[in-house]
């Protein structure tokens, strides 16, 4: 609908057929062990479940140049559920999870952190969703779900950030026969935001998003189209607490967004495709309010800053050529107002740049083929940039001039060998050049048997010190292994 740079779908397993079920571990350099252990199938003809679990843990690690990243340490721990009810024209779906961070060290050098700096999270979130579909083919359904996210700041004194959410969403589709399908719906979520503890630098807040949406999909025989519109309501209310004095206030922000995409199959294998779309960003409560001391300075919020906007529009070609899969797509963003930190006064607030331009490339290849006895499979996924520019004619900051993962598996008899590198275009992050830097991995996998996998790997093989952030410094040389065993 209204996402700034796009979407992220995850879909929850829901149970069917005979029960199954699945282990693993894993140990490696730096004290890094972890597990997890999934168990899914059908209880009976008509209901399902799923349950999951996974916990790892890793230590201080040392960095490319031999240096040891001091607190960098991490634990975490995740568990989730789901039951699932269907029949031939209703299906309920629930969900529960839970995830904690724990014990995470706060990453820094010799003499800015102490081990009493420590962050931890914690997330638990509930959804249930029920559908129901005609014999016409129309269909709707009604979800409603609910999630708290704790993130505590453990110095001298403890620092709490607590967000808790209630949303609901509903959608009906109708079957339009030969013209395709139509779908509208609404969505509203009430998000809080509440502070405490011996260090505040935001204040209080309730936002009322509503947004209400309809879409048009028709799919021919060789060409495919959809379109969309959506409208959104932002209600931002901003309330004082004990970190941060201010006037009660509203802020509200409304946008209609847009979208439209097509593909046109010229043969069996190569079709062409068009998209074109807008999207927007409300300001947060921090942007407009926030006033906080970091290790960088001091940040102070703008209430007078707009909404970021962005149009996009891309163009390309697909390829599906027996195992030869091939997509390049060009695309051109035009941001305005988009929200950054001004760094050219201090303290640091947040300022809307007029207007931000990004062209360039997206190009994904893979094949998959057999030589001899070998089966052989390179892939690359990369993003290019041919323009990245501020409104003022400035470069844009913290992007890489591109960013491509290329690699290449192998397999023969029981044993799949990956090997694949990471490279990191040049880019500024704030005043500083950053140079280009290649991260190189590879993995090899032994399947014992129909159930068992037997892998080993090493992460950064060339030992390269690189840091996607300046200042955070990621781990050297790691050496790991473990085994899957599916039941």
């Amino acid at each position: 609908g209204s996402a700034m740079g796009g979407v992220v779908n995850i879909i929850t397993r829901r149970g069917h057929g005979a029960m199954r079920g699945e282990i693993g571990g894993r140990y490696g350099r730096f004290d890094s062990v972890s597990g997890h252990a999934g168990l899914h199938g059908g209880l009976s003809e008509k209901w399902g479940m799923a349950l999951g679990v996974e916990t790892s843990k890793t230590g201080d690690y040392k960095t490319g140049d031999g240096s040891r990243y001091t607190n960098s340490h991490a634990a975490d721990a995740d568990g989730g559920a789901t039951l699932t009810y269907r029949n031939e024209k209703t299906s309920l779906h629930l969900v529960g999870l839970h995830r904690s961070v724990y014990d995470t060290g706060n990453p820094g050098g010799a003499g800015w952190f102490t081990p009493d700096d420590r962050v931890g999270r914690h997330y638990s979130r509930v959804s249930g969703e029920l559908r129901h579909e005609t014999d016409a083919g129309h269909g709707f359904s009604a979800a409603l779900y609910g999630d708290r996210n704790v993130y505590r700041y453990i110095s001298v004194e403890e620092s709490r950030y607590t967000t808790y959410t209630l949303g609901t969403r509903m959608t009906a589709g109708f079957s339009l026969g030969d013209w395709g399908r139509f779908s509208a719906g609404l969505d509203y979520a009430n998000i809080r935001e509440k502070m405490g503890g011996g260090s505040i630098g935001q204040p209080d807040s309730r936002n009322d998003v509503t947004g209400l949406f309809a879409e048009y999909r028709w799919e021919g025989e060789k060409a495919s189209l959809i379109g969309g519109l959506r409208y959104d309501d932002y209600r931002g209310h901003i309330r004082s607490n004990k970190g941060v004095a201010l006037e009660h206030g509203t802020k509200r922000y409304d946008n209609l967004s847009w979208n439209i995409g097509t593909v046109y199959w010229l043969t069996d294998w190569l079709g062409v495709k068009a998209s074109a779309g807008t999207s927007f960003v409300a300001p947060t409560a921090v942007n407009l309010t926030g006033n906080y001391v970091s290790s960088w300075g001091q940040y102070v919020g703008n209430p007078d800053l707009e909404a970021e906007t962005c149009l996009t529009a891309q163009g390309g070609f697909e390829m599906q050529y027996g195992e030869l899969r091939a997509e390049v797509m060009y695309f051109q963003s035009w941001y305005k107002d988009r929200i950054e930190v001004d760094y050219g006064q201090y303290p640091f607030t947040w300022r809307n740049v007029s207007s931000q331009r990004l062209n360039g490339f997206d190009v994904e290849l893979s094949w998959r083929g057999e030589l001899g006895r070998v089966t052989v499979a390179p892939y690359l996924n990369s993003e290019i940039f041919t323009k990245t520019k501020n409104g003022d004619g400035t470069a844009v900051t913290y992007l890489p001039h591109h960013s491509t993962v290329a690699g290449l598996g192998l397999g023969f008899s029981k044993m799949w060998l990956d090997l694949n590198a990471r490279f990191t275009g040049a880019q500024r992050q704030g005043a500083t050049a950053v140079e280009p830097y290649t991260v190189v991995n590879a993995r090899l996998t032994f399947h014992a048997t129909e159930s068992l996998d037997l892998y080993a790997g090493v992460n950064n093989i060339s030992d390269r010190y690189y840091a996607v952030t300046l200042g955070y410094p990621l781990p050297g040389r790691a050496v790991y292994g473990g085994f899957t065993y599916r039941f």
